[in-house]
C-alpha cells in the first residue's frame, strides 16, 4: 500500500495533464507509524492526492511584488502582480500593475494596467521573492499612459536602448514631455520585492499529510 501512496498520478485542475507527486521519506514514515486499516490508507491516499493538487496551485499562485525605486530626485512606488511564473517573465506574465509616478520636475500621476500599456524587449527575472532587471543588455521594459510612445506618464527600465526621455542604462520616470527623472544603473538589479512569501511545495505536502493522518485517526476514534 505504501508503494501505491508513494507514486500518485493526479489529474491537473483543468484535466489537460497528469501531475506526478512523489512523497518524501518523512511522509512514508508517518504512514508506517499511523495505526490505520487498509481502507483508511486508501482514504489517506485520496487525501494526499488532494494535497498534490494544492501544491500545484500553490506553485502557480500569482505573486505581487512591491516597487519602490528612486529616479533622480523623483521616485516610483507601486506594485506588479505576475501569474506566478518563476524565471524569465515577459509582459504576458504580468496580470496587473499600479505605479505612483513622482518625477521631479513634473506632477504626480497614477499609472495602472487599467489606464496604460506595457512593452518590453528584455524580460524580468523572477524568483519567489524578487524581480530583477538586467541593465547590461540593450533591452527595455516600459509602462506608459495612455499608450507606449505617447511621450508622457512613463516608468521605464532601460539597458542600452535610449527611451523614455532619451535616457539609456537606468530608471526613468516622467509625466510630461519636458522633464524626466533618471538614475543610471548597471548590471542586474532588484527592481521589486514580493509582498508575500510563497510556501515551498514540500512544506505544503508535509502539512497536508499531517492533517490527513489526523483526520483518519479522528475517524477511527469516532467509530470505536
Amino acid at each position: 500500500m505504501l508503494g501505491y501512496i508513494s507514486m500518485l498520478h493526479v489529474p491537473s485542475i483543468d484535466g489537460a495533464s497528469i501531475a506526478e507527486c512523489k512523497f518524501s521519506r518523512a511522509t512514508h514514515s508517518l504512514l508506517r507509524k499511523a495505526p490505520v486499516l487498509k481502507t483508511s490508507r486508501r482514504i489517506l491516499a485520496t487525501m494526499l492526492a488532494s494535497a498534490a493538487l494544492l501544491v500545484s496551485r500553490t506553485v502557480e499562485a500569482q505573486i505581487t511584488y512591491n516597487v519602490n525605486l528612486g529616479a533622480g530626485s523623483g521616485s516610483v512606488v507601486g506594485t506588479i502582480t505576475t501569474d506566478g511564473t518563476l524565471g524569465n517573465v515577459t509582459t504576458g506574465n504580468l496580470l496587473s500593475w499600479s505605479f505612483q509616478l513622482m518625477p521631479n520636475p513634473g506632477t504626480s500621476f497614477l499609472l495602472t494596467s487599467g489606464n496604460g500599456a506595457t512593452a518590453a524587449s528584455s524580460p524580468l527575472f523572477a524568483s519567489a521573492t524578487q524581480l530583477v532587471f538586467d541593465f547590461s543588455t540593450n533591452g527595455y521594459l516600459a509602462f506608459q499612459n495612455p499608450t507606449i510612445g505617447s511621450s508622457v506618464n512613463y516608468f521605464c527600465l532601460t539597458g542600452g536602448t535610449q527611451l523614455c526621455g532619451g535616457h539609456a542604462g537606468g530608471i526613468s520616470v516622467g509625466t510630461d514631455v519636458f522633464g524626466a527623472s533618471f538614475t543610471a544603473q548597471t548590471g542586474q538589479q532588484v527592481v521589486a520585492t514580493a509582498s508575500t512569501t510563497v510556501p515551498e511545495p514540500s512544506t505544503v505536502v508535509l502539512m497536508a499529510s499531517g492533517l490527513a493522518i489526523a483526520g483518519v485517526m479522528g475517524r477511527r476514534r469516532r467509530k470505536s
